[in-house]
């Protein structure tokens, strides 16, 4: 009985070992035939998983955007952020500025150098250097000086896309307001507008500005506005009798003038046609019974090129060559890019009925 039973135990234990055999080889069969089929085809197998994932669903961080608190963005552009100190012939002023490279080349407003003899720029670190006038761009307010390089505290500013701004937006404003002591000041708000045209002067407009309720105050010109993921998206440069209104030069103008003004120098004076005018809105068309969206002259500047043309007040503004001027922006951007010295054909509408096409030289605006 013992040695049939352990027959039988030998038999059981020989079939379970070849049924054991017969599943590893079934196993191992399938695993290496998955493996030549992967290596005939690894990159289309590998692409085809990765492109699902990145284009159909992109992680949340790729497509969230990183928001910082105020005094870390306040410490991520304080080593970019400098104070300007002018001195003239009858008087000293204070703005700010922002480092664009390691090559030395700084961004501010205009009117923070113009009458300036001699310039000192103060980094976050404490050290000063001294600053000469480089670059100037009158109608939008900005200008380049220049320090020694020094790889050590030239920093530039991080800058963002000002074209993906909106109203409401929350933004901060950095700057040596008043010039007070104990480093540069900080004020939040946010974007009240987009995309705003201010008048300087006659014939003469800032475009393209961005309007915010942050407090910009005298010694602030120059210096950045920025948004919650610390880039800069505006230069701080107008500041109004309004209460909780100023602007800022939008960062695309800024960062592309400043290209051309350190590759190819001063621009050219721009053309200048000395009148004042107002927008005609569809109220005011609709109340004086006038053509909308054109420009209603208000002022002729005597002896410009406006009073040659024969413009008289009253006049609505048509053309220029033939770029239809619907705008005070529209009037900015033609005359920036007609120089002094440029003769153009002014179309205006005289009465409401006589359409009148005059040629004149534009001219370089008065001091």
């Amino acid at each position: 009985m013992f040695v049939k039973n352990r027959k039988h135990l030998t038999a059981l234990i020989i079939i379970l070992l070849i049924v054991s055999c017969s599943v590893e080889n079934a196993t191992t069969g399938e695993s290496d035939q998955s493996t030549i089929h992967s290596n005939n085809n690894p990159e289309i197998v590998k692409s085809t998983k990765t492109s699902k994932i990145i284009q159909s669903n992109p992680p949340a961080e790729s497509a969230s955007k990183t928001n910082f608190p105020v005094p870390e963005i306040v410490n991520m552009l304080a080593p970019s952020v400098v104070e300007i100190a002018t001195f003239g012939k009858s008087d000293r002023g204070v703005g700010t500025g922002i480092i664009l490279d390691v090559e030395g080349h700084i961004l501010t407003n205009k009117h923070v150098i113009k009458y300036a003899t001699e310039i000192t720029v103060a980094f976050s670190n404490g050290q000063t250097l001294k600053g000469s006038k480089f670059r100037e761009d009158p109608i939008l307010d900005l200008a380049i000086i220049k320090v020694e390089n020094n790889d050590k505290f030239l920093i530039p500013a991080e800058f963002g896309d000002s074209k993906q701004l909106k109203v409401g937006e929350e933004v901060i404003a950095i700057g040596h307001a008043l010039g007070l002591e104990g480093g540069p000041s900080v004020s939040k708000g946010i974007i009240s507008a987009l995309n705003r045209t201010i008048s300087t002067s006659i014939g003469s407009d800032m475009t393209g500005l961005i309007q915010t309720d942050a407090a910009i105050n005298s010694g602030n010109s120059g210096g950045p506005l920025v948004n919650n993921e610390a880039k800069v998206i505006g230069i701080n440069t107008i500041t109004t009798s309004g209460d909780g209104i100023g602007f800022a030069i939008n960062i695309n103008d800024a960062i592309e003038t400043s290209n051309k003004l350190i590759s190819l120098g001063d621009p050219p004076p721009p053309g200048y046609l000395g009148i004042s005018f107002d927008e005609i809105t569809p109220a005011l068309a609709f109340l004086f019974d006038l053509p909308v969206n054109h420009l209603w002259i208000t002022y002729i500047q005597p002896g410009s090129p406006a009073e040659i043309a024969g413009i008289e007040r009253d006049d609505i503004l048509l053309k220029l060559n033939e770029t239809n001027i619907q705008s005070s922006t529209d009037l900015a951007e033609f005359l920036r890019n007609h120089e002094s010295g440029s003769q153009i054909t002014i179309t205006f509408l005289r009465n409401k009925k006589y359409i009148i096409e005059s040629e004149v030289i534009l001219s370089e605006k008065p001091q």
